[in-house]
């Protein structure tokens, strides 16, 4: 079954190291990204998403965790169910510096667990099945595991 997610693009790239937090450290405080701060705990991704690094992260918003299936959100924060919760939050992290201006439609990326995704832009969505949300404030959020 697929669900359509609403995904913000957290883009973390260091200009000379503009900001001092990392990746986990916008999302663990940034109110739109409390859900996904849980399921990285949950995953146990704070270190990677902490540390050194040239991320770009698809970061999906509290919405798109509340348009899930209740029980498959419970299992998939299950110890027993921590790897499939890696490789789905791993699908929204891209191993290389991609800002907003960078994004170009029908282009295709790599992401951190080794599956193909499709940008296309009109309208904004990652191949057919997540809409991209494109908030001003929440794309292109520096971050200082970039480099």
């Amino acid at each position: 079954m697929w669900f359509k997610l609403r995904i913000t693009a957290i883009a973390a790239y260091a200009v000379q190291s503009i900001s001092a937090d990392s990746i986990y450290d916008i999302v663990n405080t940034t109110g739109n990204f409390s859900s996904l701060a849980g399921a990285i705990d949950a995953a146990n991704l704070t270190e990677p998403l902490s540390g050194d690094g040239n991320f770009t992260l698809f970061a999906p918003i509290n919405s798109a965790f509340e348009e899930l299936p209740p029980d498959l959100l419970a299992k998939l924060t299950n110890e027993t169910w921590k790897p499939q919760l890696q490789d789905i939050l791993l699908y929204h992290l891209l191993d290389s510096e991609v800002l907003s201006a960078d994004l170009i439609d029908g282009m295709t990326v790599t992401t951190c667990n080794g599956e193909n995704i499709t940008i296309n832009l009109d309208p904004a969505r990652i191949n057919e099945n997540a809409t991209i949300l494109v908030d001003e404030q929440l794309v292109n959020i520096s971050a200082s595991n970039a480099s």
